[in-house]
């Protein structure tokens, strides 16, 4: 039974198969609809999600960034606008993620 060949692999938050690697798209959803986080510790939970998706945003770091420096204390009365554009930018980059094509092994042999 192990070596039945299947079209769809899902994995630890991902989806494998014949076009590429993707993020599964029940978790992408909730990140998209997911309230903006306020706490500083509630933010670096959602950094935290963010980060195990990064390797399908475009500019990733730019934002996290952006956001990482909500984590500090006090940042509400300094910047009060600060958190709106980069929370809602890193979930549509994440929301509209491209697949990841998987390498073509034989090409380099």
């Amino acid at each position: 039974m192990g070596n039945l060949p299947r079209n769809k692999i899902d994995f630890y938050g991902h989806i494998t198969d014949l076009d590429g690697v993707r993020g599964e798209l029940k978790t992408v959803a909730a990140i998209k609809n997911r309230h903006e986080p306020i706490l500083p510790d509630v933010v670096r939970s959602f950094l935290g999600l963010m980060d195990y998706y990064s390797r399908f945003a475009k500019n990733y770091a730019e934002t996290d960034c952006l956001l990482m420096c909500l984590t500090e204390k006090n940042i509400e009365s300094e910047c009060p606008d600060i958190r709106h554009k980069p929370f809602d930018a890193m979930k549509d980059t994440i929301y509209s993620a491209p697949v990841l094509k998987l390498p073509n092994i034989g090409k380099f042999r």
